[in-house]
Order: structure tokens, then sequence, then C-alpha cells
């Protein structure tokens, strides 16, 4: 017995480790105005043990965590679970700089090249949150498995800067920018052709809250500001197929809701060529991008597993009500929506897990690898927008995690999701009882 808490408090030691020397990064979409151009989107699957295994979970979902990723999972559960997650992301410190050309010069015409040039630098601030949260368990007998959950979609805090130093003005403006998306819902799931069939779904609501205000010129005392708080519906579907002990599979859709806020920022181009023409009110929609995703778990040994995972974003749904920003000059290109786009994206997840046993205690060692393909606003060449909005960048992320279960009882994972300038540790824990 005293051997086997030693083995316990030195899992415990390997985890608190882990969870200190690591970083792991995750790619966010830059989407269609600024104050959405930097919300980090969480659209991997709760939990560090998903999140080790390169964030493929939906052929698994064998933990309360499959609320979320795949309800039809819970219905595997045969006891009460509550499950709680928390992330440290880290996103590199150097700020991203963007240069707006072909500003007016002092006689109100729109010359390229004229020297009239305005720098946005922002920096995206690390945070800590606690992040998802469900209880689960089965009702009537085990015909049914219910899970009550909240999960965190998205969080950004950016602070920046608008610069501009030249004949025409000279201006340092701080700008700022909040966004954070909630969600807080109901899974059910159910056993068909004795438990070789389940089928799950959820719904839930989701409240979002937004404010920024950017200085677009200081010459006007422009001020762009967005602002809004409203509740939509969102809902899920998922299928899980166990045909042998060895394999399954899993499918999962995701269908988000479209939000209402409203913005105010400066026209500046009018039917008459007048260069100002003071600030306007409008109402914006958003709507957060739908997602589905197909994907299987083998077992080729009874302490190994290999999971993969395929996911289609529909991110062209950051489209909707698309309104191009009117600020930069008097190209009317740049206002029209068709010259600019956000492509659809498949991501592919494949991770591995392999359970090592102390004595009675297990340890699960985790690895993985997913390619998340650019995702981010372009537009053509018919606008001035060209050179800065590019479409964004391809990241390949490379995932490690390790996991134990203590008494039978508590199940403790950790996790680090590793790609270029931005990270990820993630800590989550299941009790069962």
């Amino acid at each position: 017995m005293k051997a086997r808490k030693s083995y316990h408090g030195f899992i415990v030691i390997i985890l608190m480790v882990f969870i200190v020397i690591l970083e792991s990064s995750t790619a966010f979409p830059i989407t269609n105005t600024d104050e959405w151009r930097f919300t980090d989107f969480n659209f991997a699957p709760p939990g560090a043990r998903a999140s080790g295994m390169g964030g493929a979970f939906v052929g698994l979902a064998d933990d309360a965590t499959a609320a979320v990723t795949n309800p039809a999972g819970l219905a595997q559960l045969p006891r009460t679970q509550v499950a709680v997650e928390g992330n440290y992301k880290y996103y590199d410190k150097q700020r991203d700089s963007k240069v707006w050309n072909s500003w007016w010069n002092s006689n109100g015409n729109n010359v390229p090249g004229d020297g009239h040039v305005t720098y946005q630098d922002t920096k995206i601030e690390t945070n800590t949150k606690f992040s998802f949260a469900a209880v689960s368990t089965p009702l009537f007998d085990k015909a049914v498995t219910v899970s009550i959950f909240y999960n965190k979609v998205a969080n950004s805090n950016t602070n920046g800067n608008y610069s501009r130093h030249d004949s025409y003005s000279n201006f340092d403006q701080p700008t700022h920018n909040e966004v954070s998306i909630d969600e807080y819902g109901l899974s059910v799931a159910k056993g068909f052709l004795d438990d070789k069939l389940f089928l799950g779904v959820g719904v839930s609501a989701v409240y979002l809250d937004l404010k920024s205000e950017y200085m677009i010129d200081s010459a006007h005392d422009d001020t762009m500001t967005s602002a809004g708080s409203s509740t939509k519906l969102a809902y899920r579907a998922g299928v899980l197929f166990l045909p042998w002990d060895f394999i399954s599979f899993g499918m999962n859709f995701n269908r988000m809701p479209k939000f209402d806020y409203t913005s105010a920022y400066p026209y500046y181009f009018t039917s008459s060529g007048n260069p100002y023409a003071g600030m306007a009110t409008f109402g914006e929609s958003y709507k957060i991008p739908d997602n589905f995703s197909i994907g299987a778990a083998i077992k080729p040994l009874k302490n190994w597993t290999i999971v993969t995972e395929g996911k289609y974003v529909f991110y062209s749904d950051l489209m909707e009500d698309f309104k191009p920003a009117l600020y930069i000059n008097q190209n009317p290109n740049d206002l029209n929506p068709s010259n600019y786009s956000i492509k659809d994206v498949w991501e592919f997840h494949l991770g591995t897990e392999y359970v090592f046993m102390l004595q009675d205690t297990p340890l699960a060692v985790r690895a993985g690898t997913y390619f998340d393909p650019k995702h981010a606003l372009y537009a053509n060449s018919q606008t001035n927008y060209n050179g800065l909005d590019k479409g964004g960048e391809s990241l390949w992320h490379y995932t490690v995690g390790l996991g134990t279960v203590l008494a039978n009882h508590w199940q403790i994972d950790t996790a680090a999701d590793i790609a270029k300038d931005r990270g990820k540790v993630t800590l989550s824990m299941v009790y069962q009882f």
C-alpha cells in the first residue's frame, strides 16, 4: 500500500513538472473587421487528453468532455462523471505591424505613395482561463445519459496602437478590444443495437460580449467603436459506431449562432467624392462558423490507441453580412464585398496514446499533430487592402500529453500543443463516482 502511494506521488510530480515546462500553440482565425481580427475561437475538443492526442477525439469520445466533442459518446459512460478544464494561452510578444497606405493628402486627394502612412500594431494578451465544465450521468436505469456543460467558445483580449507621423498627422492612439463567447448547454445520448451504435444531440445558449475601440484618424478625432451583448442558441448532433471492440467511428456537427451588434466608424467615401463624410452608426451581424468532424479510433493493442480526425470549419460563415471597412481611401473596389473572401478548410488531426502500468497506477503518454490551413480574410488585387489581408498563414501543430487515474476515480491530464508564435497548456480533471 505504501509503494502504491509513492507511485501516486511520483506521477503527480511528473504532471506538475510537465505543466510548468511546456507551452503550446493554437491557431486563430483573422476575420473581417478590427473587432474580430484576432478572435481566438476554441473549436478544439475540450480536455487535455484530447489535446495531447492532436485534438482527435470525435471517434473516441469516452469521457464527460463528449458533451461538446461528440454527444453520442456520453452513452458509453456507465457512471456519473464531473469534468473541468483550464488552460493557459501564450502569444508571441512581438507586435503585428500593418501599414495602411494611400491616405488623402492635405488637398483631400488620394495619392498613393504620397508619404501619408498609418501603422497598426496589435498585441494579443496572454491569458489563463477556466474553459470547460460538465456533469454527465445515466438516467432511467441507464436508458439515456444526460450532461450539462459550460464551454468557452472564444476569449480574446488585444491591445494595440495606431500611429502616424508625417506632415498631415502626428499621433499615437492606443486601441483595445475584448471578445468573450460563452456556451451553457445540455446534451443527451442513447445507445442502440446492443450498444454498438450511439446517437446524441445537444442544445446550448451562447452568450456574446463585445467591446472595442480603435482610433482611425486623429485629424478628425475619428474612433471606430463596436459593442454588443446577446444570447443565441447553438445545436449539435453526433454519432458513434463501435462495430468491434478494437475500432470505433464518430461524427459530429455543430450549428453555431449569428449575433447582432452595433458599430460606429467614419464614412470617408461619398458619391460626391467628399473624402470625409463624418461618423455613421451601423447594425452589424457576426456568424460563428459551423463545423463538422469525422474520425476513428483504433486499438492495435489493449494499452495502445491511435486516433484520427478530419474537421471541416465553415469559415466562410464569417462573410455573412460582411461590410468592408470604409476608412482607407476612395477606391470604390474597397467597398465591394465580393472582393473579399475567407476559405472553408479541412483540418487533419492524428494522435496516439499508450498506457504504462506503474504497479496498479496507469500513466498515459500521448502525442499528436495536425495541420491548420490558413483561413483569414483575403482581399483581392482590386482593393488597396490586398497588401494587408493575405489570407493568413498555415500552421503545423505538434502535441504532447500525460495523464493518469488515481484511486479509480480521478482522471488527471495535462497537454501542450506546440506551433509557431503562440501557445496553450491545458490541465483537466474528470472525477467518476
